[in-house]
Protein backbone atom coordinates (compact mmCIF):
# COMPACT_ATOMS: atom_id res chain seq x y z
CA UNK A 1 0.00 0.00 0.00
CA UNK A 2 1.08 3.58 -0.61
CA UNK A 3 2.24 5.23 2.63
CA UNK A 4 0.11 8.10 3.85
CA UNK A 5 1.74 11.48 3.16
CA UNK A 6 3.40 13.22 6.08
CA UNK A 7 1.31 16.25 7.08
CA UNK A 8 3.00 19.57 6.45
CA UNK A 9 3.66 21.12 9.85
CA UNK A 10 2.12 24.49 10.49
CA UNK A 11 4.59 27.36 10.79
CA UNK A 12 5.91 28.00 14.24
CA UNK A 13 4.59 31.11 15.99
CA UNK A 14 6.91 34.09 15.79
CA UNK A 15 5.83 35.55 19.14
CA UNK A 16 7.87 34.34 22.13
CA UNK A 17 6.70 33.18 25.53
CA UNK A 18 8.37 36.28 26.98
CA UNK A 19 5.77 38.48 25.27
CA UNK A 20 2.88 36.86 27.13
CA UNK A 21 2.92 37.42 30.89
CA UNK A 22 0.39 34.61 31.33
CA UNK A 23 3.12 32.11 30.38
CA UNK A 24 5.15 31.72 33.55
CA UNK A 25 8.12 29.57 32.52
CA UNK A 26 10.13 28.21 29.65
CA UNK A 27 9.85 24.42 29.15
CA UNK A 28 11.78 22.01 31.36
CA UNK A 29 12.54 18.28 31.02
CA UNK A 30 11.23 15.51 33.29
CA UNK A 31 11.15 11.70 33.57
CA UNK A 32 13.34 10.53 30.68
CA UNK A 33 12.90 6.93 29.51
CA UNK A 34 14.79 4.76 27.02
CA UNK A 35 13.28 6.53 24.02
CA UNK A 36 11.22 9.38 25.49
CA UNK A 37 11.22 12.39 27.78
CA UNK A 38 8.50 14.67 29.13
CA UNK A 39 8.45 18.42 28.49
CA UNK A 40 6.72 20.59 31.11
CA UNK A 41 5.94 24.30 31.35
CA UNK A 42 3.61 26.51 33.41
CA UNK A 43 1.13 29.26 32.65
CA UNK A 44 -2.04 30.99 33.79
CA UNK A 45 -3.83 29.75 30.64
CA UNK A 46 -6.62 27.34 31.55
CA UNK A 47 -7.80 26.45 28.06
CA UNK A 48 -6.12 26.65 24.70
CA UNK A 49 -3.92 24.15 22.89
CA UNK A 50 -0.41 23.31 24.03
CA UNK A 51 2.16 21.17 22.24
CA UNK A 52 5.85 20.43 21.75
CA UNK A 53 7.42 20.54 18.29
CA UNK A 54 10.53 18.41 17.77
CA UNK A 55 13.23 17.60 15.25
CA UNK A 56 14.54 19.04 12.01
CA UNK A 57 12.07 21.61 10.80
CA UNK A 58 10.07 20.93 13.99
CA UNK A 59 7.83 18.64 11.96
CA UNK A 60 6.89 16.24 14.78
CA UNK A 61 4.25 17.49 17.20
CA UNK A 62 3.24 16.11 20.61
CA UNK A 63 0.11 17.36 22.36
CA UNK A 64 0.36 18.42 26.00
CA UNK A 65 -2.16 17.72 28.75
CA UNK A 66 -3.03 20.51 31.19
CA UNK A 67 -3.53 20.23 34.96
CA UNK A 68 -4.29 22.96 37.47
CA UNK A 69 -1.77 23.14 40.30
CA UNK A 70 -3.21 22.74 43.78
CA UNK A 71 -2.58 25.19 46.63
CA UNK A 72 -0.89 27.93 44.60
CA UNK A 73 -1.34 31.19 46.52
CA UNK A 74 -0.15 34.75 46.96
CA UNK A 75 -0.19 36.78 50.18
CA UNK A 76 0.85 40.17 51.54
CA UNK A 77 4.50 39.09 51.45
CA UNK A 78 4.45 38.19 47.76
CA UNK A 79 6.35 40.20 45.18
CA UNK A 80 4.51 39.60 41.92
CA UNK A 81 5.18 41.27 38.57
CA UNK A 82 2.77 44.20 38.05
CA UNK A 83 0.47 43.11 40.88
CA UNK A 84 -0.11 44.75 44.25
CA UNK A 85 -0.32 42.18 47.03
CA UNK A 86 0.75 44.19 50.08
CA UNK A 87 -2.86 44.87 51.06
CA UNK A 88 -3.97 41.24 51.09
CA UNK A 89 -5.42 40.41 54.50
CA UNK A 90 -5.53 36.68 53.76
CA UNK A 91 -3.75 34.44 51.22
CA UNK A 92 -5.49 34.39 47.85
CA UNK A 93 -5.57 31.41 45.48
CA UNK A 94 -3.76 31.79 42.18
CA UNK A 95 -4.62 29.75 39.08
CA UNK A 96 -1.45 28.14 37.71
CA UNK A 97 -1.59 25.40 35.09
CA UNK A 98 0.98 22.71 34.27
CA UNK A 99 1.35 21.63 30.63
CA UNK A 100 3.07 18.29 29.95
CA UNK A 101 3.85 16.51 26.68
CA UNK A 102 5.60 13.15 26.31
CA UNK A 103 8.04 13.20 23.40
CA UNK A 104 8.78 9.74 21.98
CA UNK A 105 10.94 8.18 19.27
CA UNK A 106 14.23 9.45 20.69
CA UNK A 107 17.70 7.87 20.56
CA UNK A 108 20.08 7.72 23.52
CA UNK A 109 23.05 10.05 23.14
CA UNK A 110 21.40 12.20 20.47
CA UNK A 111 20.16 15.68 21.35
CA UNK A 112 17.15 16.84 19.33
CA UNK A 113 15.95 20.46 19.01
CA UNK A 114 12.51 21.32 20.36
CA UNK A 115 10.18 24.22 21.12
CA UNK A 116 7.01 24.42 23.23
CA UNK A 117 3.94 26.13 21.77
CA UNK A 118 0.91 27.57 23.58
CA UNK A 119 -2.16 28.78 21.67
CA UNK A 120 -5.07 30.57 23.29
CA UNK A 121 -7.74 33.09 22.30
CA UNK A 122 -6.54 33.18 18.71
CA UNK A 123 -2.90 33.91 19.58
CA UNK A 124 0.07 31.54 19.52
CA UNK A 125 3.36 31.77 21.41
CA UNK A 126 6.56 29.75 21.28
CA UNK A 127 9.36 29.07 23.74
CA UNK A 128 13.01 29.45 22.92
CA UNK A 129 14.71 26.64 20.99
CA UNK A 130 16.30 24.03 23.22
CA UNK A 131 17.47 20.40 23.07
CA UNK A 132 16.22 17.17 24.59
CA UNK A 133 17.29 13.53 24.76
CA UNK A 134 16.13 10.32 26.49
CA UNK A 135 17.98 8.35 29.17
CA UNK A 136 21.70 8.04 28.39
CA UNK A 137 23.17 4.93 26.84
CA UNK A 138 25.55 2.74 28.84
CA UNK A 139 28.98 4.33 28.85
CA UNK A 140 27.76 7.72 27.64
CA UNK A 141 29.79 10.54 29.25
CA UNK A 142 27.59 12.79 31.39
CA UNK A 143 27.76 16.25 32.90
CA UNK A 144 25.60 16.37 36.04
CA UNK A 145 24.83 19.46 38.10
CA UNK A 146 24.44 18.84 41.84
CA UNK A 147 22.83 21.79 43.60
CA UNK A 148 20.24 22.55 46.28
CA UNK A 149 18.64 25.24 48.47
CA UNK A 150 17.97 27.78 45.75
CA UNK A 151 15.35 29.42 48.01
CA UNK A 152 15.40 32.67 46.00
CA UNK A 153 19.01 33.26 47.05
CA UNK A 154 20.72 36.25 45.38
CA UNK A 155 23.83 34.52 44.02
CA UNK A 156 21.92 31.66 42.40
CA UNK A 157 21.34 33.66 39.21
CA UNK A 158 25.08 34.29 38.85
CA UNK A 159 26.03 30.71 39.73
CA UNK A 160 23.66 29.07 37.24
CA UNK A 161 24.57 31.57 34.53
CA UNK A 162 28.23 30.59 34.96
CA UNK A 163 27.30 26.89 34.72
CA UNK A 164 25.76 27.55 31.32
CA UNK A 165 28.64 29.73 30.16
CA UNK A 166 31.42 27.37 31.24
CA UNK A 167 30.13 23.85 30.52
CA UNK A 168 27.00 24.32 28.42
CA UNK A 169 24.04 21.93 28.65
CA UNK A 170 24.17 19.26 31.34
CA UNK A 171 22.53 15.83 31.19
CA UNK A 172 20.84 15.97 34.60
CA UNK A 173 20.24 18.23 37.60
CA UNK A 174 20.26 16.58 41.05
CA UNK A 175 18.51 18.80 43.59
CA UNK A 176 18.21 17.50 47.18
CA UNK A 177 15.58 19.85 48.51
CA UNK A 178 14.53 23.41 49.38
CA UNK A 179 13.66 24.67 45.92
CA UNK A 180 12.04 27.85 47.31
CA UNK A 181 11.35 29.31 50.74
CA UNK A 182 7.53 29.03 50.75
CA UNK A 183 6.44 26.42 48.20
CA UNK A 184 2.79 27.53 48.01
CA UNK A 185 3.70 31.10 47.04
CA UNK A 186 3.53 30.92 43.25
CA UNK A 187 5.68 33.98 42.59
CA UNK A 188 8.65 32.35 44.35
CA UNK A 189 8.62 29.80 41.54
CA UNK A 190 7.78 32.02 38.59
CA UNK A 191 7.37 35.81 38.34
CA UNK A 192 8.93 37.20 41.49
CA UNK A 193 10.01 40.85 41.26
CA UNK A 194 13.03 41.35 43.49
CA UNK A 195 16.41 42.25 42.03
CA UNK A 196 18.29 40.45 44.77
CA UNK A 197 16.04 37.42 45.16
CA UNK A 198 15.26 35.51 41.97
CA UNK A 199 12.48 32.98 41.63
CA UNK A 200 13.33 29.32 41.09
CA UNK A 201 12.74 29.34 37.34
CA UNK A 202 14.30 32.77 36.83
CA UNK A 203 17.58 31.39 38.20
CA UNK A 204 17.51 27.96 36.54
CA UNK A 205 16.08 29.02 33.19
CA UNK A 206 17.93 32.29 32.59
CA UNK A 207 14.78 34.44 32.64
CA UNK A 208 15.61 36.82 35.50
CA UNK A 209 15.60 39.91 33.25
CA UNK A 210 12.18 39.05 31.84
CA UNK A 211 10.65 39.94 35.20
CA UNK A 212 13.47 42.14 36.54
CA UNK A 213 14.91 44.17 33.62
CA UNK A 214 17.55 45.85 35.80
CA UNK A 215 19.14 42.62 37.01
CA UNK A 216 22.90 42.28 36.53
CA UNK A 217 22.67 38.52 35.94
CA UNK A 218 20.03 36.67 33.93
CA UNK A 219 20.44 33.17 35.43
CA UNK A 220 21.30 30.00 33.50
CA UNK A 221 19.52 28.14 30.70
CA UNK A 222 19.75 24.83 32.56
CA UNK A 223 16.40 23.08 33.04
CA UNK A 224 15.41 23.49 29.38
CA UNK A 225 18.08 20.93 28.39
CA UNK A 226 18.27 18.59 31.41
CA UNK A 227 15.78 16.63 33.53
CA UNK A 228 15.48 17.67 37.16
CA UNK A 229 15.75 14.97 39.82
CA UNK A 230 14.56 16.53 43.06
CA UNK A 231 14.04 15.42 46.66
CA UNK A 232 11.62 17.06 49.06
CA UNK A 233 13.26 19.28 51.66
CA UNK A 234 11.82 20.75 54.83
CA UNK A 235 10.62 23.78 52.85
CA UNK A 236 8.62 21.57 50.49
CA UNK A 237 7.31 19.24 53.18
CA UNK A 238 7.24 21.12 56.49
CA UNK A 239 4.37 19.19 58.06
CA UNK A 240 0.62 18.74 57.74
CA UNK A 241 -1.28 21.20 55.53
CA UNK A 242 -2.79 23.97 57.65
CA UNK A 243 -2.78 27.39 56.05
CA UNK A 244 -2.12 30.35 58.32
CA UNK A 245 -5.11 32.72 57.92
CA UNK A 246 -2.84 35.77 57.60
CA UNK A 247 0.22 34.60 55.65
CA UNK A 248 1.12 32.09 52.99
CA UNK A 249 2.59 29.71 55.54
CA UNK A 250 1.16 26.21 55.74
CA UNK A 251 3.70 24.78 58.18
CA UNK A 252 2.22 22.56 60.85
CA UNK A 253 4.88 20.21 62.20
CA UNK A 254 3.62 17.48 64.51
CA UNK A 255 6.00 15.56 66.78
CA UNK A 256 5.37 11.82 66.70
CA UNK A 257 6.24 9.31 69.38
CA UNK A 258 8.53 6.77 67.74
CA UNK A 259 6.52 4.00 69.37
CA UNK A 260 3.43 5.18 67.46
CA UNK A 261 5.10 4.98 64.08
CA UNK A 262 4.47 2.12 61.66
CA UNK A 263 7.31 -0.35 61.19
Amino acid sequence: PTPAPTPTPSPLPTTSFAENRAILSEPMLQNPDRDSVRVVWYSEIEGGTHSVRVGEGFGRSFTATTTRMSNMLEDSGSQVFQRITSGLATPQPRAVFRHEARVTGLTAGTRVPYVAVSESAGRAFRSGQYTLQPLPAAGQPLKILLTSDQQNNPMSIANFQKVQETIGPVEAVLFPGDFVSQPNRASEWFDRVALGNPSFFQALQGTMRRWNPGAVYRGGEVLQHAPLYGCLGNHEYPGRWRLDPRTNNARNPRPVNINEMDN
